[in-house]
């Protein structure tokens, strides 16, 4: 009975050690990938280390290790278990802690959040108490592995997460990163582009909430230095690459870079996403160093190009993903410092960790074994960093393994865990309370430390090299800037320093602009528009000028309007058709002129009017139709016959009409005037002079008192007389055989110079009868003298009209 209790208490335990065993079995962090027995899944995930005999009797302090065994990250855990190792041994021998050992156990996230989950669950609910967790490298796990650490009561120390959402303190308490956010990947290639002298830029961005938040800061950085007028940035577009494998997307982020001119490009984009839109800038020949792309967030490896050459979303080879990434910067995490500098908590130099690690990371697989030097560098600052809060804790405050794993132990290490300050494997650790720019939510608890720009341009497998480091003490170079193949595009570096006065810079724009084209700082190279022009150096658009017009935008010259058409307007877009009875025979016209006269344009546009036909003629300018071509005459045989006065046609000849006739236009018009009515109305006209002397003897007759009565009716019956006349040499009166005015100007003359003062002597008589005031006479003789002159005068156009007329019609 007692011996089946144990054996079933031992089977208890055995399962109880498999399920704390959350490491594989076999790992594959090989040159070859191949599998090998893992380091310490034998040990049940418990790393192992030479023990110190000054902690014989020293409690046991237990923290987990979990990060990737595989996943996104690879197999990331073997490559940094030598310096998980080396920072527990190292503990282990040093005097901090005394009366404490601090163990290490290990667990695999796979770079996912449900896996991340369960492994957080499994061991701080499986086998010895955990008191703290150092947790993840990928920052979704991070997330996921700070919301089920709150179930008991663990600090959460992140060596490898980057997200600023981490540092959102109400969404993810007590959490302690050690790999600076990837807020100082953006500031480091912020700083770089300035440092460069670029003002204009494109933001292209992706659909992670990283590289959504990495955009956001950036824009942030460019908006208050433009406001505060610290730096004249100016942010051409910002374009999102929405989906994994979105060829289109990154096809029209390649468009937009072209339409805005955007020679100098922010990417916040992981390496999928990014050799997608680089193979696409290969296919558009957009390459360094005329577009130049410089990556703030997101891990790309050192082999990204032979991984992602070929892929079915990156369609270009080797070589030419290779020549698409040259001069690609990428700013991550700063590797592991090999220096004379010791560390600041285990006293150790850092070249010794390095060397170190190097070897014990190499020897793995027999000898196969791969290195992470970007990453192994903050495990072993992380627990270093966790053992000096332990030891705060429970010596320092003098507390003991009992008061860890509560609420008030929680608050209380992440409290000291933000005081840390020491020179560490990857630079200076400390932590932030704040960080400026802002970001929503707003930033707490980031890491001091040293950022590593990389610049491709090495082989293929490895095509990064170490560019510079980025730390509160600004940027050190480590070798030239490479904007291309060509040797002759870089920026020399020494000791540190660029020379940027002798250095070739891209420049973040054209250096000009193709015909049709202008340059707009905010837009690049810009279309004009329909109705403008612009030749090759041209600094705007001008409107095109009157007579031409630009159909199209992006045009170098304006097109004169053809014969036919014109334009009265500038910046004119088409040009408008002469309409029917106008021409224009010559291009750049700015109006039509009217057909002259002969001529005629039925339809629009015509650049020549159609002559009448022979013998027709119009008789205005601007005929429309072939209908208004007509002879003023007689047609007769594609002639036009036109007979003179007195003259009537007859068979196509005009003939002299007889005396008997009026002929006017080849027609006989009327019966022609005899000589006895000449006569009379010629001396009709005379007698107006004798009446005009009659009626003014008779007013003054009247005026010395001889027979006044009589002589006053006399002198009205005399100007009723002079008016009769006056109205038949005007009209004309057959009953009394007088002519009408037989010219025009004998007619404007009766009308216009006798009958007004015919009609002044008249009233004069008519209200002054019986005066003989001497004014009044004087009056009367000026108009009496003015009367009788013109009255000759009648008499004379008359007698000129009669004399016309008797030349006529005896020819």
């Amino acid at each position: 009975m007692v011996v089946e209790l144990g054996r079933g208490l031992l089977a208890l335990s055995l399962a109880w050690a498999v399920r704390a065993a959350n490491c594989p079995a076999l790992c594959t962090a090989t040159t070859d990938n191949t599998a090998w027995p893992c380091r310490y899944h034998a040990s049940g995930c418990q790393v192992t280390v030479a023990a110190n005999p000054a902690r014989a009797t020293s409690q046991d302090i237990n923290v987990v290790v979990i990060s990737p065994y595989s996943g996104g990250l690879g197999d990331l855990m073997t490559m940094v278990e030598p310096v998980i190792a080396a920072a527990t041994q190292d503990v282990e021998s040093s005097t901090m802690l005394p009366g404490f050992r601090m163990n290490v156990f290990l667990g695999d996230s796979k770079c996912t959040v449900p896996d991340a989950t369960e492994a957080t669950i499994e061991a701080c609910s499986s086998g010895p108490t955990k008191h703290v967790i150092m947790s993840d490298s990928c920052s979704a796990s991070c997330e996921a592995v700070n919301d089920a650490a709150r179930y008991f009561n663990v600090l959460q120390v992140g060596p490898g997460c980057i997200s600023t959402s981490l540092s959102d303190s109400s969404r993810y308490p007590y959490f302690t990163r050690m790999a600076p956010s990837y807020r100082f990947n953006v500031l480091a290639i912020y700083e770089f582009m300035m440092l460069m002298g670029f003002h204009r830029v494109g933001v292209i961005y992706g659909y992670r909430s990283i590289n959504i938040l990495a955009k956001d800061l950036v824009l942030e950085m460019m908006q208050d230095d433009v406001a505060a007028g610290r730096y004249n940035w100016t942010v051409l577009f910002t374009a999102q690459i929405t989906s994994a494998g979105n060829v289109p997307d990154a096809q029209s982020v390649t468009m937009e870079m072209q339409r805005k001119d955007s020679r100098i490009n922010f990417l916040a984009l992981y390496q999928n996403e990014g050799s997608m839109l680089l193979c696409r800038s290969y296919r558009n020949n957009m390459l360094s160093p005329d577009y130049n792309f410089l990556v703030a967030s997101g891990w790309w490896n050192p082999s990204f190009i032979t991984e992602r050459a070929g892929a079915s979303d990156c369609n270009c080879s080797v070589p030419e993903l290779h020549r698409a990434a040259f001069g690609v910067i990428a700013a991550d995490r700063g590797p592991m410092l090999n220096t004379e500098d010791v560390h600041g908590l285990s006293g150790r130099k850092l070249a010794d960790i390095y060397s170190n690690y190097t070897q014990d990371c190499l020897s793995f697989g027999g000898g196969k074994g791969v290195c992470n030097h970007q990453w192994a560098g903050y495990f072993y600052d992380g627990l270093w960093l966790i053992a000096s809060i332990l030891h705060t804790f429970l010596i320092g405050s003098n507390r003991s393994v009992a008061d860890l794993a509560t609420i008030a132990s929680r608050q209380a290490l992440y409290d000291f865990s933000l005081q840390v300050d020491f020179m560490g494997l990857t630079g200076r650790v400390r932590q932030f309370n704040a960080v400026n720019p802002t970001t929503v939510p707003a930033s707490h608890g980031d890491r001091d430390g040293v950022i590593l720009l990389r610049q491709a341009g090495g082989p293929p497998e490895s095509s990064f090299n170490q560019l510079a480091y980025r730390s509160e003490l600004g940027m050190l170079f480590q070798t030239d800037v490479l904007w291309s193949p060509d040797p002759a595009h870089r920026v020399t570096c020494q000791s540190g320093t660029c020379d940027l006065a002798s250095a070739w810079l891209p420049p973040d724009r054209s250096s000009s602009c193709q015909q049709g084209k202008v340059w707009i700082n905010e837009l690049g190279c810009s279309e004009c528009e329909a109705g403008e022009f612009a030749s090759p150096g041209m600094a705007q658009c001008e409107s095109c000028f009157l007579g031409y017009f630009a159909s199209q935008p992006g045009s170098s010259a304006c097109q004169p309007c053809q014969p036919g058409s014109y334009s009265q307007a500038s910046g004119a877009t088409s040009c408008s058709a002469c309409q029917p009875g106008y021409f224009r025979n010559y291009s750049g016209a700015t109006d039509c002129a009217k057909c002259p006269r002969g001529a005629y344009s039925s339809l629009p546009g015509r650049g020549d009017c159609l002559p009448c036909p022979p013998g027709l003629t119009t008789s205005f300018e601007g005929a429309a139709e072939r209908s208004m071509c007509v002879c003023n005459g007689f047609y007769w045989q594609e002639q036009c016959i036109r007979c003179q006065y007195g003259e009537r046609f007859d068979n196509g000849v005009c003939v002299t009409c007889n005396r008997s006739v009026i002929c006017d236009g080849g027609l006989v018009v009327g019966l022609a005037p005899t000589d006895a009515e000449w006569a009379n109305t010629i001396n009709k006209a005379g007698r107006q002079l004798t009446l005009s002397q009659k009626m003014t003897n008779e007013f003054l007759l009247v005026a010395l008192g001889i027979d006044p009565d009589e002589n006053t009716r006399k002198m009205q019956a005399t100007i009723g007389l002079f008016g009769a006349t006056l109205q038949d040499l005007m009209l004309g009166n057959s009953s009394s055989q007088i002519l009408a005015a037989p010219t025009k100007n004998a007619l404007s003359y009766l009308q216009n110079q006798v009958q007004p003062a015919y009609a002044a002597m008249a009233s004069f008589l008519m209200d002054n009868v019986g005066t003989s005031a001497g004014s009044k006479l004087y009056v009367l003789f000026e108009q009496n003298l003015a009367l009788l002159d013109i009255s000759q005068h009648v008499v004379d156009l008359f007698v000129k009209a009669f004399g016309r007329w008797v030349s006529v019609v005896n020819l």
